[in-house]
């Protein structure tokens, strides 16, 4: 293979490279965000459950039964969105390592072609 050829491969194979790892954002930033209204929701259901002055109030209108009817339905939702967000960014990553493995490949072959050529 000539070297131009092999510089055009390593540049094909960095830009791969670049464009998966670029994907991956997203869905991190997604999966934070969900993540984040895991803990805020576990921290309201915490506090609920250590005011007992505020569930005494909504007991007699069956409203704590409802709140934490709500609160699980809504961790149920929540963790549902995470799970398909990790599913996703599962097959993202493995995209991003098979374009990292070729674009070092690429690398490697850059380097010991010229490594291998002859000098003037």
């Amino acid at each position: 293979m000539k070297m131009a050829e092999l510089r055009a491969l390593q540049t094909i194979a960095d830009a791969r490279y670049r464009h998966e790892h670029a994907a991956v954002a997203p869905l991190l930033n997604e999966e934070a965000q969900i993540r984040a209204r895991l803990a805020r929701l576990d921290t309201q259901v915490a506090e609920a459950r250590h005011r007992p002055e505020q569930t005494e109030l909504m007991r007699p209108f069956g409203a704590d039964v409802v709140w934490m009817a709500w609160a699980d339905q809504a961790r149920r939702k929540l963790n549902m969105q995470l799970a398909h967000v990790l599913a996703r960014k599962e097959l993202a990553m493995d995209r991003v390592r098979r374009a990292f493995g070729k674009s070092m490949v690429a690398d490697a072959l850059v380097e010991r072609h010229t490594d291998h050529r002859p000098r003037s």
